[in-house]
């Protein structure tokens, strides 16, 4: 799976860069016999999303969200912006040459991918994992 980029932008070579290694360890064991997931996907969460839609709806202050604009359409407004980047992104890794499934991509904002780190979450806490990553 890769890491995925912000949705905030036009990718540029420090994507490519980052990139390459993504394709090349999981291409090597692909041409061993070995199935790797290759689904791309999208970080859709935190400021650069926040900071992005807060200049377009020309938001000054944090208060004016709930005050002003209204969470509903500062999250619509959100969810325009991600959508908007995926065809640049996808023109872009297919030149590359990169083997990556991005016709079943996933979004860190979509309810099933949530609910699948919840899980894990959940499962780390019930084997009691979080005390032994912290000491």
């Amino acid at each position: 799976m890769d890491g995925p980029p912000f949705v905030t932008g036009m990718p540029h070579l420090g994507h490519l860069s980052t990139g390459f290694p993504k394709d090349i360890f999981p291409r090597f064991w692909t041409q061993k016999g070995k199935y790797c997931i290759r689904r791309w996907g999208w970080d859709c969460h935190g400021l650069p999303i926040e900071n992005l839609v807060q200049k377009e709806l020309n938001i000054k202050d944090k208060r004016e969200i709930e005050e002003t604009i209204g969470v509903e359409k500062f999250n619509e407004t959100a969810k325009a912006n991600i959508k908007g980047f995926d065809s640049s992104w996808r023109l872009t890794i297919e030149r590359s040459g990169r083997w990556v499934d991005m016709d079943n991509q996933y979004r860190t904002m979509d309810i099933d991918y949530m609910e699948s780190v919840w899980w894990g979450l959940g499962q780390l806490w019930q084997k009691d994992s979080f005390t032994k990553i912290i000491e």
